[in-house]
């Protein structure tokens, strides 16, 4: 058996994400920006289960065509 650490995702936009997971009962366990603070990092809680939710300074929107589940090879 094993025990899940944490998952992290990357995020559009912090602020919104941040309180879509509070509706959920997670808070903010700790923030750090990436050491070229090119990335703001936030560790959130609820119990034992922690979320890493990443949002680059710089984020670019994926091209629409990107968001299908289609792939190249069908």
């Amino acid at each position: 058996m094993f025990d899940i650490n944490h998952i992290a995702i990357s995020v559009a936009n912090r602020d919104k994400s941040i309180e879509f997971y509070k509706k959920f009962g997670f808070e903010v366990y700790k923030s750090w920006f990436s050491d070229d603070e090119s990335i703001k990092i936030d560790m959130l809680r609820l119990n034992n289960t922690f979320l890493e939710i990443f949002c680059y300074k710089d984020y670019k929107p994926l091209e629409e065509t990107r968001k299908s589940t289609k792939t190249i090879y069908q």
